[in-house]
């Protein structure tokens, strides 16, 4: 005999009613593999974007100089307050991710300049030319000739002796120690970590500018 499914109650057999089915929406993250969601408000793709995005954050100069200003902190007994805290930690936020796409390039070529010994660089080689012209301060200070002429032999070069790990760590040691009143740890390697941290920047700031 057929029973009507809304009848099984009243003949004492128990009816399974199957469960709703639920749809669960998987929401799209956005991937950051230079880490930049922190300190902008886009995701760049590629690592020459996010040297864009670096240095429209803050031109050569000023990265040139208050790396300077930290390291110098990091190997002396003395507390970094020029700024607040939280800005040295954005700073610190914004190489690192310098120091990610520089990684993501160690293997890449081009952005070449033919520059002979004794010549003169022409600014279209190493100047900005976005906002405020500045060849003084964008000129290479770090740089030999021929890292100038091939920038990408730069990460090639550094990422060789060092990883990208052990770089973002030293990196952030470096900040943290600055933010320390009473930390003299980095002192022997302070000024090798600087010349090599602007010399990373100095091929950045190329690769972008002739890309």
């Amino acid at each position: 005999m057929n029973i009507p499914p809304g009848d099984g109650l009243l003949c004492g057999i128990v009816t399974r009613q199957s469960k709703p089915e639920t749809v669960t929406m998987k929401r799209k993250i956005p991937k950051d593999p230079f880490n930049t969601a922190c300190w902008t408000r886009g995701r760049p793709g590629d690592p020459v974007t996010v040297f864009a995005e670096v240095f429209s954050y803050a031109d050569m100069a000023y990265w040139r100089r208050e790396i300077k200003r930290v390291v110098a902190h990091a190997a002396a007994d003395k507390e970094y307050r020029r700024r607040a805290a939280g800005a040295l930690l954005l700073d610190m936020k914004v190489v690192r991710s310098a120091l990610r796409a520089a990684h993501a390039l160690r293997k890449a070529r081009g952005a070449e300049a033919a520059t002979a010994e004794g010549e003169m660089p022409r600014p279209q080689d190493y100047c900005c030319r976005v906002g405020r012209q500045d060849g003084w301060g964008d000129l290479p200070r770090c740089l030999t000739l021929k890292e100038y002429c091939r920038p990408y032999q730069v990460f090639k070069k550094l990422f060789g002796r060092r990883g990208l790990a052990r770089r973002v760590q030293d990196w952030e040691a470096v900040v943290e120690a600055a933010l320390s009143p009473c930390s003299t740890a980095l002192r022997p390697g302070a000024l090798r970590m600087y010349t090599e941290l602007i010399k990373l920047l100095e091929a950045a700031h190329l690769v972008w500018v002739r890309g």
